[in-house]
């Protein structure tokens, strides 16, 4: 049994030698070849914000000519849905695209990218003019009333 310990002793010696030289080896490899600086994580999370900001600023303007305006297309998240009429509750769209409009006179954005004259409820014709919706007729049984926005102090026109 004595020759034993000692021989398994030795053994462990030897091999407490090996690692201790094998991660010094390596230490002094990696001070001769250190490898190449990365930003942290938070510095290029950061980098990459502060581009994406600057991009969505340049392309804000570089995408259409004056005097129109880059409004997104979107497209339903859920493509099982069949009808862009019934969209299941909790229903998300997604950008997928872009399109050049001039909000002025667009129809379906009139004065901003998201304000459809076309849906207006009650509604038989309708036009876009220097970007506000204007009624030219409401659907029968129904009558034009005019109200004064608060906010703007311009008059507005609804159909009820």
């Amino acid at each position: 049994m004595g020759l034993m310990a000692l021989s398994m002793k030795s053994l462990i010696c030897v091999l407490l030698l090996l690692v201790t030289l094998t991660r010094s080896t390596a230490a002094i490899n990696e001070e001769r070849n250190p490898a190449p600086s990365q930003p942290s994580a938070s510095a290029r999370a950061r980098a990459n914000r502060i581009l994406a900001e600057k991009l969505s600023s340049d392309l804000k303007l570089a995408k259409c000519p004056e005097p129109l305006t880059s409004c997104p297309l979107f497209s339903p998240v859920n493509p099982s849905s069949r009808s862009h009429h019934s969209r299941p509750a909790g229903h998300k769209k997604k950008k997928i695209a872009w399109e050049c409009l001039d909000l002025a006179q667009e129809l379906t954005a009139c004065g901003r990218c998201d304000n459809d004259c076309m849906k207006l409820p009650n509604v038989e014709n309708v036009g876009c003019e220097s970007g506000r919706c204007k009624i030219f007729t409401c659907k029968p049984g129904h009558s034009a009333y005019d109200k004064l926005d608060p906010i703007t102090g311009s008059t507005i026109t609804s159909c009820v």
